[in-house]
């Protein structure tokens, strides 16, 4: 399914409960699920099993964003690819050069009547082409924006703050296209990068793992104050969980004890 993935300090303390016998079990399933997409949970013991049901929807919502990401990559070289083709060539704009003259020399022989017939073709040639442009420009719309954008050097400045380069520009573009959120404009890129930076500095994370943070959870921006919360919540969850593999593990002893 993928190369990579961001592995939660939170999933290491939970398996790290486990007894030692159990805890290969857990790995093996977090990285069966996301590397091969393989759910292996009726092969594990039970407290390995509770601890992969309790990391399986965050493992299964970074999935989506991945191939939601992958779609939107694909979609835009579709887009270039289709923009492209209707370049002309430099054949094609000679002959288009070629047959304007021979329209010029015909109505230079034509009555007045054919004139205005010409006149109104010319007119519909070119709102016609009009409406490409402008089908081009929206395709291009977002590739200009990066282009505007790496030549701010306040965004220069913030991707280096950041410790990340152009093509994590790019992976953030897709995600927000992904969500419905596009980013329109420079202003908006620099508000988002503003925000991963104070993020990072407020809770040391690696902005990588901000990113996988915000896309796993589906939102369009990310502060501290999200990441603090979810992070408490995660953390009565792991505490729930073990409460919930003590008393498995003291039902389960005394099972086989009677």
């Amino acid at each position: 399914m993928r190369d990579s993935f961001v592995f939660y300090r939170s999933y290491y303390e939970a398996i790290e409960l486990l007894p030692k016998s159990q805890r290969a079990d857990a790995y093996r399933a977090i990285f069966e699920f996301m590397f091969n997409g393989n759910d292996i949970t009726d092969e594990l013991p039970n407290t390995a099993k509770a601890i992969f049901l309790m990391a399986k929807p965050t493992l299964e919502a970074s999935n989506k964003k991945y191939e939601a990401g992958k779609k939107g990559a694909e979609v835009k070289k579709a887009n270039k690819d289709k923009a492209n083709d209707k370049q002309p060539t430099k054949q094609s704009e000679s002959n288009l050069d070629s047959k304007t003259q021979a329209t010029s020399q015909a109505d230079d022989k034509q009555p007045d009547k054919q004139s205005e017939s010409n006149v109104n073709v010319n007119v519909n040639v070119n709102d016609n082409v009009n409406e490409d442009n402008k089908k081009e420009k929206k395709i291009y719309a977002r590739d200009e924006i990066l282009e505007e954008a790496l030549n701010k050097s306040d965004v220069s400045m913030l991707l280096n703050d950041l410790g990340v380069d152009e093509m994590f520009l790019h992976e953030l573009f897709h995600y927000r296209q992904s969500i419905g959120k596009p980013i329109l404009n420079v202003k908006m890129l620099i508000k988002t990068l503003k925000d991963f930076r104070q993020t990072k500095l407020k809770t040391g994370k690696d902005i990588y793992e901000l990113f996988e943070i915000m896309q796993s959870e589906g939102w369009k921006n990310i502060t501290a104050s999200y990441v603090l919360n979810l992070e408490k919540a995660r953390k009565q969850n792991k505490d729930e969980a073990q409460e919930w593999i003590e008393e498995a593990q003291a039902e389960i002893e005394a099972f086989v004890n009677s």
